[in-house]
């Protein structure tokens, strides 16, 4: 049973004040303006009353680092309660902790850590746990009922990625085998909160807390909003001001109808000849939030606010809540009572609300955010986003600028290029004013004070803070960044956005039978956070590089990844938990039947599943407790029997971490000739495979030094080595620690087409046989695929006949990715309820009979 304490406002921070390092005092300060930190006391009591809680909470309150720590400090946990807050993207879960830890005063790893996959930063003494939904999901395998876990955190459910819809359908299971001892809070900054509340139970409260009592009144728009951002108001005749604010901006209600966009008051298009000067922006400022919007400037910074005062909003004399009509939350009075003055009391504990859901809100800071658009379709985006960002450098007041991007390719692609074009001002870049009426004293600075940072989630954590460190005076910062800076993370000091408009998705596609990753365009709901980066801290302007009517056509939300990607680790995942009905699993939304079918089929060719549909044993149990894609899986189980878990271990590794080829434009012919010697002509998981094992042949003290001869990231072979080890410590001792391969550091040496059999034995549903005019046929299904042009076997003339590859890439054409010579040979005998008798023979009889396929190392 929880600890029913007396919880003193704000949970006591201040009296922990004395024992804070220097550094966590100045942080309070900032802290104790944030709206989360001033919520949090009516949030533990609602929590007191209600097993489940929605959270909307808007990006920049604070709740994903001030929540969990509030409700720690109050005590309602009981003294060995233990928080767990999941995040969809690792990046976010080490930024976060490190944060949480240094606000707590605490090292990090103690009483705050974070767990994501090969990496786990915690120890006995930790209380808050940041951690990947896929890792909460992992000690699921261990412990169904998550009893070490006193509350879990469901933080930036609207990702809704397969994990965020799998941990909560398992999070409902855990509420009902738990009795008192269990809290769960689900959280967003752009939550449909109808739809989780009515997954959660068929009724519930609705609690509002927002940020400043005095700006109460302009809390009037529906709680359930499903985008949280951007939209464009009618003016009143000041110009181009665009108000991103989720309260004032759904356009999306929670029954996923399009709500009339308001019209736009005036458009006009810029003059010049620049990426810029083609943006067009729209009139839409808005009388009724000019108060609001004077509050949020007096708020901007630490050292003039005064602490926020949340306050419930306010109801009737007949109970009911000032709630503008078009909300469709389903409200209910929960004793809440309008006091004479302005306070409002809180809803008190009552043990016969125990079971019910709670949503709450609590509103951020924004600021106005400027949104243009260009006149025409870029047709290079990643040149135009380089473009825009010299001219606001050269051109605009001091401000970081963010700029998003799809991937590590283009970021890195996009930061040389601009550095290699400073220190000089863009020509012919002519940006307008916004409000040339501005009084604002800021000035560009140094053309050549520009430093570009990339973030994205495979980065170091030493790499990442750097996007979260303010820049030197005189200086500014362009943070080329991935979709993880929509909501998972905050940067502090970003006035300008500029937004691509795509984004790198995967996709499970049907007709192939195969996941592709490919670059598709945004939502609506997606560019709308983007917009409202530029406006957290001031006002700001969001540079969209594509027409409006582009934006228009727009999908409104993005649809959850559970409907659009393959489920065989999901499945698998699912039986392991002992969930044999896997399409009856309550899940938010249930995907396609025959893409679950198609898993099961996967899985049951794969011999993880028995023919009826049961966890195989041992296999199925051993895969399902690798933290790798099934099909990987399949592949370390079958080098156990071929001899070369060693070899499989590192190929595995090198793959689950970034490219390790350095290719600097400028230095084409050096780092061709450097690579040249790591090249197998087997393929890439070779190749792959010696590059790892030349790099631990060097000592420590010389790996970078030889990295940089060589043109490898120092970094990434530094991960791969970390996953190595994690992966050989879980392979080698006996369960349940283990797996307890009898073999599982045994090599094959030089013999890598023992290697590439094993890698057979997982891949082989990516199977493919070479055509008459260089292409590849993928005998599952049939369809065509080109070898990818970074492949080691691209372009190559006496390319082998039979391929299996790792994953398909959808750009210009249907690209396979890490591909690997295969004897067709092998296809029949390691899968043989795959391949039919017929199929097999024909592939042989393609490629010329038998056993070329190979060849050396």
């Amino acid at each position: 049973m929880m600890k029913e304490s007396k919880t003193k406002k704000h949970a006591g921070a201040e009296n922990d004040s004395n024992i804070l390092s220097n550094r966590a005092k100045e942080l309070l300060l900032v802290r104790q303006c944030l709206p989360a930190y001033s919520a949090s006391h009516k949030l533990i009591e609602m929590l007191k009353s209600h097993r489940t809680v929605v959270l909307c909470g808007e990006t920049g309150s604070g709740k994903t680092t001030q929540l969990p720590q509030m409700i720690l400090r109050s005590g309602f946990l009981g003294s060995d309660g233990t928080i767990a807050c999941t995040q969809p993207r690792r990046v976010a879960a080490i930024t976060v902790a490190r944060r949480v830890a240094e606000e707590m005063g605490t090292p990090l790893g103690q009483k705050v850590g974070y767990a994501i996959r090969f990496e786990d930063m915690t120890s006995s003494q930790t209380r808050i746990k940041y951690m990947t939904e896929g890792l909460l999901l992992r000690e699921a395998l261990q412990d169904k009922t998550l009893s070490k876990y006193k509350l879990v955190i469901v933080d930036e459910a609207h990702e809704r990625t397969v994990h965020t819809d799998v941990l909560l359908g398992l999070l409902k299971q855990v509420l009902k085998l738990r009795s008192q001892d269990f809290r769960l809070l689900v959280m967003s900054a752009t939550l449909d909160v109808d739809k989780f509340v009515n997954y959660f139970e068929d009724h519930h409260d609705l609690l509002s807390i927002v940020a400043n009592k005095e700006a109460k009144q302009s809390i009037t728009g529906p709680i359930s909003n499903t985008n949280g951002d951007a939209d464009v108001h009618k003016g009143n005749g000041k110009e181009d001001v665009v108000s991103v604010n989720s309260e004032q901006t759904s356009e999306v209600e929670s029954s996923g109808k399009r709500v009339p966009e308001r019209p736009a008051k005036k458009r006009r298009k810029l003059t010049g000849n620049s990426i810029l000067d083609s943006l067009r922006e729209y009139d839409n400022s808005d009388d009724d939030h000019d108060l609001e919007r004077e509050e949020d400037k007096n708020d901007s910074s630490a050292s003039t606010l005064k602490r926020a005062e949340p306050v419930l909003k306010e109801r009737n004399d007949k109970g009911k809540e000032f709630v503008d009509p078009g909300s469709s939350m389903n409200s209910v009075n929960v004793g809440v009572k309008k006091s004479s003055g302005t306070e409002v009391k809180t809803a008190k504990s009552d043990p016969s609300t125990l079971e019910s859901v709670g949503a709450a809100y609590i509103q951020g800071r924004q600021f106005p955010v400027q949104v243009l658009y260009t006149a025409d379709v870029q047709s290079n985006y990643l040149e135009a986003a380089v473009n825009a960002t010299l001219q606001i450098h050269a051109e605009e007041p001091a401000g970081d600028i963010l700029v998003f991007l799809t991937g590590q390719d283009e970021i890195e692609a996009a930061q040389r290029l601009i550095e290699m074009n400073l220190p000089q001002k863009p020509h012919n870049a002519v940006l307008e004013s916004v409000d040339p009426n501005s009084s604002s004293t800021l000035s560009p600075v140094h053309p050549s004070n520009l430093l570009v940072i990339p973030i994205y989630a495979s980065l170091t954590p030493e790499m990442q803070l750097r996007a979260f460190q303010p820049a030197p005076p005189g200086f500014r910062k362009a943070v080329l960044a991935t979709n993880i800076a929509e909501t998972s993370i905050t940067l502090q000091g970003v006035r300008y956005v500029i937004d691509t408009g795509m984004v790198k998705s995967r996709q499970h596609r049907a007709g192939l039978g195969l996941d592709t990753l490919a670059v598709v365009p945004v939502s609506q709901a997606q560019a709308r956070q983007r917009s409202g980066r530029a406006g957290r801290e001031a006002a700001g302007k969001a540079y969209r590089l594509f027409p409006e009517s582009e934006f228009v056509r727009l999908s409104h939300v993005t649809p959850p990844e559970i409907l659009r990607t393959n489920l065989s680790a999901v499945i698998l995942q699912l039986k392991a938990l002992g969930v044999d009905d896997v399409i009856g699993f309550d899940f938010l939304d249930p995907p396609p039947r025959a893409a679950v079918a198609r898993a099961l089929e996967l899985l049951l060719v794969l011999g993880a599943l028995d023919p009826r549909g049961q966890l195989s044993r041992p296999t199925g149990e051993r895969m399902a407790r690798l933290p790798v894609d099934p099909m990987y899986g399949k592949v370390l189980l079958a080098a156990d029997e071929m001899g070369c878990v060693r070899e499989a271990v590192r190929v595995v590794a090198m793959v689950s971490t970034d490219s390790v080829f350095v290719t600097p434009r400028a230095k084409e012919d050096l780092w061709r000739a450097a690579h040249l010697k790591f090249v197998s002509r087997l393929g890439d998981h070779v190749t792959l495979l010696n590059v790892f094992q030349s790099f631990i042949a060097v000592a420590a003290k010389h790996r970078l030094a030889w990295c940089a001869d060589n043109f490898l990231s120092f970094r990434a072979l530094t991960k791969a080595g970390e996953i190595v080890d994690q992966l050989e410590r879980l392979l080698a001792p006996p369960p349940p620690q283990g797996l307890g391969l009898p073999n599982a550091h045994s090599s094959c040496g030089e013999d890598t087409r023992v290697l590439c059999r094993a890698l057979t034995a997982g891949l082989f549903p990516h199977a493919t046989l070479r055509q008459a005019d260089g292409s590849l046929k993928v005998l599952a299904t049939g369809r065509e695929v080109f070898v990818h042009p970074k492949s080691v076997l691209a372009g190559k003339p006496k390319a082998p006949p039979c391929l299996v590859f790792d994953e398909l890439v959808m750009t210009t054409k249907p690209y396979a990715r890490s591909v690997c010579a295969i004897d067709p040979a092998w296809l029949p005998e390691l899968a043989p309820a795959f391949f039919v008798a017929k199929a097999a023979a024909a592939a042989m009889g393609a490629s010329g009979g038998g056993g070329g396929g190979g060849g050396g190392g």
